[in-house]
């Protein structure tokens, strides 16, 4: 039992990072409004294997093959999509979307929402 504790907490360490950069960076954006919050946030994103310049040019079957490079996957991936839809990449921000959802035990209200805004904003609406 507590080997398998292990191998799940070490198969979601790399979400986790992933959920904690983006929070603080949402948490900062709130407190300074600055560009240097999204220059903090990309140069801990590469600390994590995860430039955002790479990923921003990736199409969905290389963005898959990435995360999955880096057991990446699911629900951590939301995360991704939110920083992307907030800072304007919306393409990129709806294949993170897409990749994260299909993994999804159910589709929520607030997922929904995200995937909505995301269309919206790439038909100029």
């Amino acid at each position: 039992m507590e080997q398998r504790d292990l191998i799940k907490e070490e198969a979601e360490r790399p979400g986790n990072a992933l959920g904690k950069v983006i929070s603080q960076f949402f948490k900062l954006r709130e407190e300074t409004h600055g560009e240097e919050d999204v220059a903090a946030t990309d140069r801990e994103l590469v600390d994590l294997d995860l430039d955002p310049e790479v990923l921003v040019a990736l199409s969905a079957p290389e963005l898959e093959a990435y995360f999955l490079d880096r057991r990446l996957s699911g629900p951590a991936l939301k995360p991704l999509a939110h920083y992307f839809y907030a800072l304007g990449h919306f393409a990129p921000a709806l294949r993170v979307f897409d990749l994260a959802e299909r993994d999804a035990e159910a589709l929520t209200l607030g997922a929904m929402t995200l995937r909505t805004r995301i269309a919206r904003a790439l038909r100029g609406e």
